[in-house]
């Protein structure tokens, strides 16, 4: 939903911390805990996010990952929420 997108983008600017659902490219939802904005572990060697892909810092994993923008059904971020959860 490029509207959820949108919010995500413009509101997480600071590297806040936030939640979301997304559908997986297998088709499964994943829920994750969160942000951008981290420099732990940056080598410089890999690619920045590409649109519709926002590279991201999972909080619970301690990984990174890439969250699709097209398939996001939800997020949290600075105590309010959008979108619904499936």
């Amino acid at each position: 939903m490029k509207a959820l997108a949108d919010i995500l983008i413009k509101e997480d600017k600071k590297g806040k911390i936030f939640s979301c659902q997304f559908a997986k490219k297998d088709g499964s939802l994943r829920n994750m805990v969160a942000r951008t904005q981290v420099s732990k572990d940056v080598k410089g060697t890999g690619r920045g996010s590409v649109f519709p892909y926002l590279k991201v810092f999972d909080m619970k994993k301690n990984q990174w990952r890439q969250i699709n923008l097209t398939t996001l059904n939800y997020i949290k971020i600075g105590g309010k929420e959008y979108g619904r959860k499936l």
